[in-house]
């Protein structure tokens, strides 16, 4: 009798061995990833935060969740987050503050929103179009004040003193502006048939700057100082007489730097020729630091310490520039993109680059990612990306 041996099997050990093989390649990967070339975060750029002061990057992010009936986005469906991202390189990944979901129904219902007020203080929306809805927030979404019995202008336009004794708004009614202090009676000062913005505050909360309004067809140059002690008031001639519609202001250092360019209405500006100015905001004197016939240049911000100045230099293709402000003829091309603004650091920028939101060193431009857009509305891989501002944490 011939003995037949049974036929082995081997497909469980053949099933265990390519399991075990697409373990060890994921490892590989993450290794390769994370420990050979870790993920670069904001302490990897040089970026530093303390505890008890710790500085956060704000952004929205918004999605579709579902299409209405309606072929345009008013009656969709939209998830609207924001997020605030660790400047320290505490975490990886941003940190949600406020989630909200919303269907449009018609174009005047609104959409949530949000903008910096202050180096604490946020302005949150849950419709940008309602006041109602509107409230005074910190980086942690916690409601700093109340909207009951303040008048709408506080909300929107109000600007809190660096002590936050005071806060300052001009009311629409009255064409005048108010600055409240505690229980004390409002003070008022009427500055003209002008409208005006208050744009910030000296740290003695003494004086206060205010940018006129555009109206009409064409932007509008100006800037006021307002002694809150005594109600004088001191144009900064230089800014209506240069035509300065773009200007950022550094008070403890008593300087303006201001970009002038073409405009042909408050939709068609930003084009040659243009120039770029510093301001002496006591004695008034200005300085030319760049200029040219064809390029324009936008979005000037002073670095927190005074010393530079960044600016976006466009043409159709823009281009994000630092010049050294102690050093003549030291401005060096950083990258591409537009610039949105400094970190307090002063060594490293926040800029909108190829559909991203990214940190940039401006000593050797390595690069973090903060936040990507992706898609065209209203595809399901659409996401939006809004920046926001750099808030510290009480």
């Amino acid at each position: 009798m011939i003995r037949q041996d049974k036929k082995r099997d081997y497909t469980l050990p053949g099933v265990a061995l390519a399991a075990a093989l697409t373990l060890f390649v994921l490892f590989l990967g993450w290794y390769i990833a994370n420990i050979i070339k870790p993920p670069i975060t904001g302490k990897d750029i040089g970026i530093s935060g303390t505890t008890a002061n710790r500085q956060y990057l704000v952004y929205r992010s918004y999605r579709v969740l579902s299409r209405g009936i309606q072929e345009w986005p008013n009656d969709d469906t939209v998830a609207y987050d924001f997020f605030r991202y660790p400047l320290d390189g505490s975490a990886l990944r941003s940190e949600s503050i406020i989630s909200i979901e919303r269907k449009r129904i018609d174009s005047g219902v609104g959409t949530p929103w949000m903008r910096q007020v202050s180096n604490d203080t946020l302005l949150f929306a849950r419709r940008d179009n309602d006041p109602v809805e509107a409230a005074w927030i910190d980086v942690s979404g916690n409601k700093l004040r109340s909207t009951e019995d303040e008048t709408e202008d506080i909300i929107w336009n109000g600007l809190p003193s660096s002590t936050g004794q005071k806060i300052a708004y001009y009311d629409w009614v009255s064409g005048r502006v108010i600055i409240m202090a505690g229980d004390s009676l409002p003070m008022e000062y009427d500055l003209g048939s002008d409208a005006f913005i208050p744009v910030v505050w000296d740290e003695q909360s003494n004086n206060l700057y205010l940018k006129k309004v555009s109206e009409g067809d064409l932007p509008t140059a100006g800037l006021w100082r307002l002694n809150t002690t005594t109600g004088e008031t001191e144009e900064i001639l230089a800014v209506r007489e240069l035509k300065l519609y773009d200007i950022d202001l550094d008070i403890s250092a008593s300087r303006l730097v201001g970009a002038t360019y073409e405009c042909r209405g408050l939709e068609d500006c930003g084009t040659g020729p243009s120039a770029l100015y510093l301001v002496d905001l006591l004695s008034g004197n200005s300085v030319e630091l760049h200029s040219d016939e064809h390029l324009s240049f936008g979005q000037p911000r002073l670095s927190p310490n005074a010393k530079q100045v960044a600016y976006t230099l466009s043409n159709g293709q823009a281009d994000v520039w630092v010049s050294d402000l102690e050093v003549a003829g030291h401005e060096r091309r950083i990258i591409s993109g537009r610039l949105l603004d400094w970190l307090p650091d002063s060594n490293n920028l926040v800029v909108d680059r190829d559909n991203e939101l990214q940190l940039i060193s401006a000593k050797d431009s390595k690069i973090v990612s903060v936040a990507r857009r992706s898609g065209q509305y209203p595809d399901a891989d659409f996401l939006g990306i809004d920046y926001i501002g750099i808030v510290s944490k009480r």
